[in-house]
């Protein structure tokens, strides 16, 4: 089943997962529901906050504050489900056939078990997919110079 705003993997797609990701609660709306894009993004006039019915607190936000929380969100997406995460959940034994791995085995033979997986799919994959990404996008300008120092720093915490 395609869920709405996403695409046929699961992935976000669209800034309206970005809008109900910034407030709790219907605080906005589409001036045409079939044209869901930012031109025709309006704030609610009334919104309920906490059983009330009120003025909307909030402020429209900008299209690049939408187009940075999707980004947010699509990387958080990307980290969960292409990453060394999803790749071991994949190929663990069923909680069932872990269960029963202990139960005949012991802790020690499950760890095992659990073991060959971890080595199969380790953690560093996805670090050196991170630095990579990182020194990438801030490595150059057209003068060969750092564009954006912190990102050097911050691989000292990889």
């Amino acid at each position: 089943m395609l869920l709405p705003n996403r695409d046929e993997n699961g992935r976000p797609n669209h800034i309206e997962v970005a809008l109900a990701n910034m407030h709790t609660g219907a605080w906005y709306m589409w001036t045409d529901n079939s044209n869901r894009i930012y031109a025709n993004l309006i704030l609610k006039p009334k919104i309920w906050i906490d059983g009330s019915l009120v003025d909307n607190p909030y402020s429209k936000p900008t299209e690049k504050e939408c187009t940075d929380k999707l980004k947010e969100i699509q990387d958080a997406w990307d980290l969960e489900n292409n990453s060394y995460k999803s790749e071991r959940r994949a190929e663990y034994p069923s909680i069932v056939d872990q269960l029963d791995d202990i139960y005949h085995n012991g802790i020690d033979g499950w760890k095992a078990t659990i073991k060959t997986t971890k080595d199969k799919f380790p953690k560093w994959l996805i670090l050196n997919v991170i630095v990579v990404k990182i020194l990438t996008s801030a490595i150059v300008n057209n003068e060969n110079r750092i564009i954006n120092k912190k990102y050097f720093t911050s691989l000292w915490y990889y």
